[in-house]
């Protein structure tokens, strides 16, 4: 399977760490050098430099190829232009994150899945993880014994702490933002975290 993500941000990087999990062959788009430097530090996973809405761009990714596209970016006509694009290439899994409610109508009149970021970001991750909207863990979970696991964290500002090779945390969302869960980074009232772990409780929160 190959996805191409329109994007490189919090949101981008988020999605491509669970696809490669489960052994997809991803293509992060994003139009800034810097950002591809910086995630192929990070990720096993293939980068195009240039303009996402551009054909050219699209097809140096293989946009041909792609089982899904994912327009992630932070800019809604971009993501629309790109989406409709795909579309244009016969992509058969098209999901925007959309905001304008206009731009929506274009994306969903045209069969492109629309996701807003700012109503719920914790129901489109939902719906990737649990609802099997985009991503297969089925097998994952059952040939690794895996589980993927969202806890709603309430209480004073506190770091996130993993037993090592037990549990591996995807992402924070906050709100409207995800955050990568970088050392460092200190949870807040209302945060949920999403995580990957081993079946037995070996995720935990300090006590403050």
């Amino acid at each position: 399977m190959r996805v191409v993500i329109a994007g490189g941000g919090d949101l981008g990087e988020s999605v491509a760490r669970i696809l490669k999990i489960q052994g997809v062959h991803v293509t992060i788009v994003d139009r800034s050098r810097k950002t591809c430097e910086k995630l192929a530090k990070r990720l096993d996973v293939d980068f195009v430099e240039g303009d996402v809405s551009d054909p050219l761009t699209l097809e140096e990714a293989r946009i041909e190829e792609a089982s899904a596209f994912l327009a992630l970016t932070g800019d809604d006509s971009i993501n629309t232009i790109s989406s409709l694009i795909a579309k244009r290439y016969g992509v058969p899994r098209i999901i925007a994150r959309i905001e304008d409610s206009s731009y929506a109508r274009v994306c969903e009149a045209n069969g492109v899945e629309v996701v807003s970021f700012v109503e719920s970001a914790s129901m489109m991750l939902e719906a990737i993880l649990y609802h099997n909207k985009l991503i297969e863990l089925t097998s994952l979970i059952e040939e690794e014994g895996l589980d993927i696991e969202r806890i709603d964290y309430h209480g004073k500002t506190g770091e996130l702490k993993i037993k090592h090779n037990d549990a591996y945390p995807i992402m924070v969302v906050r709100g409207g933002e995800v955050f990568l869960p970088n050392p460092g980074l200190k949870l807040k009232d209302g945060d949920r975290i999403f995580i990957i772990k081993r079946r037995k409780k070996l995720f935990y929160i300090p006590e403050l």
